[in-house]
């Protein structure tokens, strides 16, 4: 055995399970929940601290793993979980990425990015194996990313999904650009422009969620999904009578508040179009009123040039693949991070994470200063393609 070798660390969660650290960082655990024969595998997110925000080292961790997993015989379908309730996974470890821009490392900040989108896209391109997503607690970002391009996700009382990067000087990537112009009724828009949170219920009602479970029956899920899950040929009605046995039914989306508005406002064409659409909604009063302030007062305080590309991503996304969005996103992501001194990234980053003084001052006042946008399409000079 080679003296590098490192051999599998048993761990034993709060909870009293116990998992696998196969690789020496406990960034990420792994565990079969049921002692007999399962074709499931567990992976759990362990930075509880950070509130699994995502690091490079995790993002190769699970590339890994998965791709292992799509090629053996032994594993048919991995279950994506977290150590701690209060977070699924809060996004990337942008504060690390945003300080290495700051500093002129570039190619750091972009070696995660690259590493994120690599593990995003195999998890939406699974040959054999299928994901399974437990989303309890904070989901946002990449939390996303790792979870809603599986075939089953599911969503608890606990659940606050976002999409938060126009406010940091971002857009909305790890594939947002394909799922998100594919929910019902705007919903991708507007969750895009004003980062407003969805609870697990109204992430299931969305088409972001697959199905509701309460918190309380999510251990003894796992279990029961790695009992049924016994056979490398997979069976998905076998795992959906699994799921449904513990699922609760949610009001359809048509019965949400404000849900017609955000069809009306969020359907037009640009961002001013939508915000001329919520300013007449907030003239006229009445129950809408308070809707129409907050999605006017979040985006007002974004990044106009994050909203503009935010939009534009999408309307371009809705006839994308999947392996087109991310390399679309990642030239976006590219020109937004190596601008000089990280630009309106770091920016943003530096308002809400390192002084938290939650006051942008972004590069344009508004919307009106942005003047092209093609070129952020376009990868930077010297910037290897995604997939190369």
């Amino acid at each position: 055995m080679s003296s590098s070798t490192v051999l599998p660390v048993e761990e034993v969660l709060e909870d009293g399970s116990t998992a696998f650290d196969v690789d020496g960082t406990a960034e990420v655990l792994e565990r079969v929940a049921t002692p007999n024969r399962s074709n499931a595998r567990t992976l759990l997110l362990n930075r509880p601290k950070a509130l699994n925000a995502l690091s490079t080292s995790m993002c190769k961790r699970v590339f890994e793993r998965v791709s292992r997993f799509d090629e053996s015989d032994l594993v048919s379908a991995v279950i994506m979980r977290s150590t701690t309730p209060k977070a699924f996974c809060a996004g990337g470890d942008v504060r690390k990425v945003a300080l290495a821009c700051r500093n002129g490392l570039f190619e750091e900040a972009l070696d995660f990015f690259r590493h994120e989108y690599h593990m995003d896209y195999l998890l939406g391109s699974l040959k054999t194996t299928k994901q399974i997503s437990f989303i309890e607690g904070i989901c946002m970002g990449g939390g996303a990313g790792i979870s809603v391009h599986g075939s089953y996700r599911v969503a608890s009382e606990s659940t606050v999904f976002a999409m938060p990067e126009c406010n940091i000087g971002l857009i909305p990537d790890i594939g947002a650009s394909y799922f998100l112009p594919r929910l019902p009724k705007q919903i991708g828009r507007y969750l895009a422009l004003t980062g407003a949170r969805l609870n697990g219920a109204a992430a299931v009602a969305a088409g972001v969620a697959t199905h509701y479970v309460p918190t309380s029956l999510l251990d003894g899920l796992e279990r029961r999904l790695s009992e049924v899950i016994n056979t490398r040929e997979f069976e998905p009605k076998t795992v959906t009578l699994a799921l449904e046995e513990c699922t609760e039914a949610v009001a359809p989306i048509g019965n949400y508040p404000n849900i017609e508005n955000i069809e009306s406002c969020f359907g037009k064409d640009t961002v001013e179009e939508i915000l001329e659409e919520l300013e007449k909604l907030k003239a006229n009063g009445g129950e809408a009123l308070e809707f129409a302030e907050e999605a006017i007062d979040s985006m007002t305080k974004a990044n106009p040039v994050s909203l503009k590309l935010a939009l534009e991503a999408q309307k371009r996304g809705s006839q994308s693949t999947l392996r087109e969005c991310f390399e679309m996103e990642f030239a976006l992501v590219a020109n937004l991070v190596t601008q000089s001194g990280g630009g309106d990234f770091y920016e943003g980053i530096r308002a809400a994470l390192i002084d938290k003084d939650r006051n942008p001052k972004w590069s344009l006042k508004s919307i009106s200063d942005v003047e092209e946008i093609d070129s952020y399409f376009q990868l930077p000079a010297g910037v290897d393609e995604l997939f190369s």
